[in-house]
């Protein structure tokens, strides 16, 4: 994570998107104060994605007809585009050609993802690039101007099989999960029991994968929303079941059977 001084400077941390998860990062991870002593000209924001409007003009009537939520029965979105401005701080060690030829080999129209030090919860993933880079016209300084073609959300930094972090967490909005590990019935009566939980989803309506494991019954249900699914399982087995999607909010789900239950997913918000 940044340090204390990159938080003050509302800086930005990226990793490779593909290395996300790997312990071991080829190309490391970038802090944009803490590796580059860049500072932001404003604080930094990723724009809001616009709306998928789809509005028709119907011939002599007020108005149009409205089917934005017509296929998803939610607004979909497309995705955030814009531009950040940084200042390359005079204390920077490199020469500007050097500076400039780093910045380009590490980040141009790489695939990142990228944490905000104001909002350390989330992260967003999309393509980032050096749009342009300037000096002050005394030379003291040098301008970046970063811009991104992100996803519509962002997502939370830790999914629901992960144990939650106590450094990024926001005691405003954040939200502690606790579905890694949910027992179903009584073991050893060898008889199906039903269990029901009230699971959170953020504003994604998303797919969840069950993960049951030590089952000791064939037959199991899930019911999502009143949305029923039955399966066979002997011993262990994944869901990942269009059927049973998670609305945002709250959620009731039901699981039927003898065992142990996952509800594994990653929350996202705008």
């Amino acid at each position: 994570m940044s340090s204390e001084l990159a938080r003050s400077y509302h800086s930005i941390t990226f990793t490779y998107a593909n290395e996300w998860d790997e312990p071991n990062k080829k190309h490391g991870t970038i802090n944009t104060w803490d590796d580059w002593h860049l500072v932001p000209s404003s604080r930094p924001v990723f724009n809001q994605p616009k709306p998928k409007y789809d509005l028709i003009e119907i011939p002599g009537s007020d108005g149009v007809l409205d089917l934005s939520e017509c296929l998803a029965n939610r607004i979909l979105y497309g995705r955030r585009e814009g531009t950040i401005e940084f200042i390359v701080m005079n204390d920077y060690r490199k020469s500007w050609a050097a500076g400039h030829s780093q910045f380009a080999n590490w980040l141009h129209g790489k695939k990142l993802r990228a944490v905000l030090d104001d909002d350390r919860g989330y992260y967003y993933e999309g393509r980032f690039a050096i749009d342009e880079w300037r000096s002050n016209n005394d030379g003291t300084w040098s301008n970046v101007v970063i811009s991104y073609n992100l996803d519509p959300y962002k997502y939370s930094l830790n999914s629901t099989m992960e144990p939650w972090l106590w450094d990024p967490f926001s005691f405003e909005d954040g939200v502690i999960y606790n579905y890694s590990y949910i027992a179903v019935g009584k073991t050893g009566t060898a008889k199906p029991d039903t269990t029901t939980v009230k699971v959170y989803n953020g504003q994604r309506a998303v797919i969840p994968i069950f993960h049951i494991k030590f089952s000791e019954v064939s037959d199991w249900k899930i019911i999502v929303n009143g949305v029923e699914a039955e399966y066979t399982v002997q011993g262990i087995l994944d869901v990942e079941d269009t059927r049973l999607e998670l609305q945002e909010g709250e959620n009731e789900v039901t699981v039927v059977g003898l065992g142990i239950v996952a509800i594994d997913f990653r929350g996202a918000s705008l």
